[in-house]
């Protein structure tokens, strides 16, 4: 996987990878990254990312100011509205299930899904490739939290790549007459 060198604030042409370069804390942190989000060219995106339970915190706080529907599937209770005060999704329990409903929705809305917690079995990666690869018209994103990047190489080729690094590490400084990190 090709990493770019310098954060970029959007998507290019044909880009596939991005890196977001900020922290958590800054104020307009939530709305860069669902901008960000809404931009990817498809509708799967791969979210490298040290804390997405404080990510989904953060994303809570933005959807129920701005409206935009966000869910966070968990293994427990399956996928759960970060807006609508954790009101679940019925028969969404089960990832394939959830995928299923997600597939089949007519609605915008942006899925949260930790990649820690799956199981990519060869039926859900079907799944996921099919979502990738749908034109429908209708704007959805499934979001795949990962800390490690540990994504089967068969899905990751159908994903955009984002990548959230401390803005205080993306600051380039000159020491011995080169610009390092």
């Amino acid at each position: 996987m090709h990493l770019i060198d310098e954060p970029t604030s959007g998507w290019r042409e044909g880009e596939r990878y991005n890196v977001l370069a900020a922290d958590i804390t800054e104020p307009d942190f939530p709305a860069r990254l669902n901008q960000l989000l809404l931009d990817a060219p498809c509708a799967l995106v791969a979210l490298y990312c040290r804390n997405g339970a404080e990510i989904a915190k953060v994303l809570e706080g933005f959807s129920r100011r701005n409206g935009t529907s966000y869910y966070l599937w968990t293994l427990d209770r399956g996928l759960v509205s970060l807006r609508d005060d954790g009101l679940i999704v019925p028969a969404s329990r089960r990832i394939n299930e959830a995928i299923r409903g997600i597939q089949l929705s007519v609605h915008f809305a942006m899925y949260l899904i930790p990649a820690a917690n799956l199981q990519f079995t060869p039926p859900l990666i079907a799944q996921l490739r099919q979502i990738a690869r749908a034109q429908d018209g209708i704007v959805k994103r499934i979001v795949l939290m990962s800390e490690s990047g540990d994504l089967p190489s068969s899905l990751s080729e159908y994903c955009a790549h984002v990548q959230l690094q401390p803005r205080s590490s993306a600051k380039l400084r000159l020491r011995d007459g080169r610009w390092i990190r």
